[in-house]
């Protein structure tokens, strides 16, 4: 079997991360429905940190989602704003962790790739023995890295867009998080005084008079009290 129809196979890591943003939702979809507004196709759909989101990049990532889960009931609807979110988190953490300095070397890239983590590793599992077929998964890249063959290269371009880019995004949002965690620092007395104020018991006195226990001939409700 192919790389590309097993790639195919997996589609169902969308379900897990939809956001419905109802708004952008509409307001992307009706600028990215084929309208008659005339709209060009190199004005940007937004811009993050002085970074354009173009159309064009737009509709190219929306359309390989769209195939890769042609068969699984996924709507356009529902894949819009899901896209435009990931879009503008990609852009937020890449233009902090370019400030910083930080970035994905090629070691971790290898790891991203052939390691536990791998976003091919359900794909390229043996069945029966459950081994990771690391070299299997090694050709296949090759394979698809060598060819000349259009119908490969386009197949190349979806791997990369689905599997390779979004693993790598998601690692360096991972090392964006990790850095801004260890950044932080509560000093002991401010975390005992936390955990005392959580801890802390108070004792009241209250009296409990149910209205249900008033009989209606006992109040009069005058105008005044009606306004």
């Amino acid at each position: 079997m192919s790389l590309i129809i097993k790639i195919r196979e997996k589609g169902s890591w969308i379900l897990i991360s939809l956001i419905s943003l109802a708004l952008i939702a509409f307001i992307l979809q009706d600028g990215l429905s084929s309208s008659n507004r005339g709209s060009s196709a190199t004005t940007p759909l937004g811009i993050v940190n002085s970074v354009e989101i173009t159309r064009i990049e737009f509709d190219n990532k929306l359309a390989v989602i769209e195939k890769n889960n042609a068969a699984n009931g996924v709507k356009r609807e529902d894949i819009i704003p899901y896209l435009w979110t990931n879009e503008v988190n990609r852009i937020l953490v890449e233009t902090a962790s370019k400030k910083l300095g930080m970035r994905i070397g090629d070691k971790e890239i290898e790891d991203i790739i052939f390691g536990n983590e791998s976003p091919f590793r359900r794909e390229f599992t043996d069945q029966t023995t459950g081994e990771f077929k690391v070299n299997e998964l090694r050709q296949a890249l090759s394979q698809l890295k060598k060819t000349k063959d259009p119908a490969q290269i386009t197949q190349r371009d979806e791997v990369e867009q689905s599997y390779i880019a979004p693993a790598i995004q998601q690692r360096l949002s991972v090392k964006y998080q990790n850095a801004i965690q260890q950044s932080s620092y509560i000093p002991k007395w401010y975390a005992q005084k936390f955990i005392d104020d959580y801890n802390n018991a108070a004792s009241a006195t209250y009296i409990y008079a149910p209205y249900t226990d008033v009989q209606d001939n006992e109040v009069k409700v005058t105008d005044d009290d009606i306004k």
